[in-house]
């Protein structure tokens, strides 16, 4: 029935409508060449953003196409070709704030974005992660994660969350591979000691205990799990919003504290070149591409 129905639609278009059918057709085909248009663009556009990245970093970028091996302690979703282009033009804006000598004391060689992130541990047990670095110089990280604003950055888009995640774990990678001037848990370790109360400061259980107002001399609650944590947030904040870290800092004397340690930290690991000059240009928005030429 349903063959003859088609059938009798297909009689009628011919008969009242002369030339219908062919109309379609050219529409259906003009629809056609249009998607396979912008899928050649947007293809054009993904290939340029990361030879972007492999040409000034050394670093390889996807969030499509993974290969079995590159998926071996992590789960998580593809991104369409269209979310990878906003994906990756959000993480070029954040990748252009480091010289290359900063990237390459991180020891960063890979770095795969997916959606809903998960580590796979012992006996197929998966936890949910926002960032993770399961061998050494590759890092994933989490699209359209659902970090919320905490500390009121603004515009807050997922832009803003991806670059979080990265500058957060992208510290935890320049830490783990630096041999020299890395920060310590140590009683005397200067970060520390600018606690009040010290290496005491990180023994309460941030995961259960709720924080309405941020902690005295922290980013956020999240920096009182351990030291390495505290640097990493405070870290991301400087990175994403440098304006709004100052702010938060001037009436907080152990927060400007961790503040300049931090910068001292990263001109350090850039061989001078995240001078102070540096940090007045990312505050005042004159940091872009080609600053580092």
């Amino acid at each position: 029935m349903e063959k003859d129905r088609i059938s009798t639609r297909r009689e009628f278009l011919t008969r009242e409508f002369p030339g219908a059918l062919g109309a379609f057709s050219v529409l259906a085909s003009g629809c056609d060449t249009q998607s396979e248009g912008r899928k050649e663009l947007l293809n054009k556009e993904v290939e340029s953003l990361k030879q972007f990245f492999k040409n000034n970093y050394k670093c390889d970028v996807k969030a499509r196409k993974f290969k079995p091996e590159e998926l071996i302690t992590i789960q998580g979703t593809e991104l369409s070709l269209s979310e990878e282009k906003e994906m990756l033009s959000f993480l070029k804006k954040e990748f252009i704030k480091y010289p290359p000598e900063y990237i390459n004391r991180c020891n960063l060689k890979e770095l795969f974005i997916l959606r809903a992130l998960q580590r796979l541990g012992d006996e197929a047990q998966k936890t949910d992660t926002s960032g993770f670095t399961p061998t050494i110089g590759s890092l994933y990280i989490e699209a359209y994660s659902k970090l919320k604003n905490i500390n009121k950055l603004v515009p807050w888009h997922e832009g803003v969350k991806l670059a979080l995640i990265f500058h957060h774990e992208l510290f935890h990678m320049a830490d783990a591979s630096d041999e020299i001037t890395r920060f310590f848990d140590e009683d005397d370790d200067p970060w520390i000691a600018c606690n009040p109360e010290g290496i005491n400061a990180y023994d309460l259980n941030v995961r259960t205990k709720d924080f309405k107002n941020r902690p005295i001399g922290f980013m956020e609650s999240y920096g009182l799990s351990a030291v390495r944590e505290d640097q990493a947030t405070v870290v991301q904040y400087v990175m994403v919003n440098l304006p709004r870290a100052y702010s938060m800092s001037r009436n907080d004397t152990v927060l400007n504290s961790k503040i300049e340690m931090c910068k001292n930290y990263f001109n350090t690991l850039s061989n001078g070149r995240m001078n102070e000059q540096y940090w007045h240009d990312l505050e005042s928005g004159r940091v872009g591409e080609g600053y580092w030429k």
